[in-house]
């Protein structure tokens, strides 16, 4: 099967901190796409600094490299415009596709938490939607729903390190993002049509979890 960009970041943005064998998937299909002649000379600089990036385990450096690959073997299609806009359009569509997914498993790892607080693959479950959601968000520009993300996942790590646990105020915290990341996903595909949300409130009590 032929990769895409597309498929590069999408495997990109699910990769977990440490993951060696995902890296080195990254790496070959970076490689891969690089030795792609049609996608212009630009894009396949890009990809291969992608590749080597991935090769020393940089994240942040081959999403951004991949990103800049993606733009630039756009603009070597003509026209670029509409193509570029429509392809906008169906990133978000999957995005929210996706999240709405991954959010439901989180709830349901939730619900069985509230029974068994310290079952880590429940709790392994909700850390994985989090931080999908957070790299997904962070590429699209969706940097409310990345930051709501990227400081609940920091709870979850909490709890998967077992400093502290999915009960209490913690848990509670842990459902209202998962809630509030709903209804920004929803307001990305529809402005206007979801319920309200306060992101501002839940930042400011992520960033307090452990006050009394």
């Amino acid at each position: 099967m032929r990769h895409t960009i597309d498929d590069a970041i999408a495997l990109l943005l699910q990769i977990e901190p440490g993951d060696r064998a995902a890296l080195r998937d990254l790496q070959a299909m970076a490689a891969e796409l690089a030795a792609d002649a049609t996608i212009g000379d630009d894009a396949r600089a890009l990809l291969a600094a992608a590749a080597q990036s991935a090769g020393r385990g940089a994240l942040d450096e081959a999403k951004r490299l991949l990103g800049a690959a993606a733009g630039a073997a756009r603009a070597a299609q003509a026209p670029a415009e509409p193509q570029a806009l429509a392809l906008d359009s169906a990133m978000v569509n999957d995005f929210a596709a996706e999240g709405r997914e991954l959010l439901e498993g989180a709830e349901a790892a939730l619900l069985c938490l509230e029974t068994n607080p310290d079952d880590a693959e429940a709790i392994n479950t909700v850390f994985r939607a989090f931080h999908t959601i957070k790299g997904m968000a962070g590429f699209l520009g969706l940097d409310v729903v990345a930051a709501i993300a990227h400081k609940a996942e920091s709870l979850l790590s909490r709890m998967r390190d077992r400093e502290i646990r999915c009960s209490g105020r913690h848990a509670e915290l842990a459902l209202r993002s998962v809630d509030c990341l709903k209804t920004l996903i929803d307001e990305v595909v529809a402005p206007g049509d979801g319920g309200a949300a306060d992101p501002q409130a839940l930042l400011d009590a992520l960033d307090h979890v452990d006050a009394e």
